[in-house]
């Protein structure tokens, strides 16, 4: 699942909002409804992400961010009060899932949390999901062969058949429904094929 704060009225940044928070801690961020098959739009949202990624996740010193530590100080009571601060003792102004990896810049598949058809998009290392996006980091496959795998009518029945229909028929997308589906073996100019047709 994609990131959640708990407090994204605080985390992101609607398009065009002027701050003072510094730049390297801004994230173009994505939601679900962003996401198209094969494709993304940008909204334009910015998420304050207060980590640094030199060789893992590390926690900033908000000392070390003036424009940052004014910006979250102003929230401080809110962000204080979330779970992973009373409960966790997280440091008040980290996110409240813990950061596994740079994800901003990981190569991914995304797709909404909750949809009513297959709606996966590639994004080679741009977005920040939030928590209404799951991703899927492609390991020895191509990425826009598997995109056009999961976009395609036979894996959208599958997830159809695993998936509960939550509301007005809409499927959720998490891991335990996408894990499973079948993954076919293609030659190289297969899965070019497939690609090209997905393109089109």
């Amino acid at each position: 699942a994609g990131i959640a704060t708990v407090r994204d009225s605080i985390y992101v940044l609607p398009a065009g909002a002027k701050t003072d928070i510094e730049e390297e801690l801004l994230r173009p961020a994505i939601r679900g409804r962003d996401l198209q098959p094969f494709r993304i739009s940008d909204s334009g949202l910015r998420m304050l992400v207060p980590f640094t990624f030199e060789k893992q996740p590390r926690l900033i010193d908000i000392e070390g961010y003036p424009g940052a530590r004014r910006y979250l100080q102003a929230h401080r009571a809110a962000l204080s009060e979330r779970h992973c601060v009373r409960v966790w003792q997280k440091a008040w102004y980290d996110i409240h899932d813990p950061m596994p990896l740079d994800i901003g810049h990981t190569p991914k598949i995304l797709v909404p949390d909750i949809a009513s058809h297959n709606r996966f998009a590639f994004d080679p290392g741009h977005y920040w999901p939030l928590h209404s996006v799951y991703y899927l980091v492609p390991q020895d496959i191509e990425p826009h062969f598997l995109t056009a795998l999961l976009n395609s009518g036979p894996i959208e029945f599958l997830i159809r058949l695993r998936a509960p229909i939550v509301k007005d028929g809409f499927s959720r997308y998490r891991k335990q429904f996408l894990k499973t589906l079948p993954v076919p073996r293609a030659t190289a100019s297969s899965q070019a094929a497939i690609i090209r047709a997905a393109e089109n």
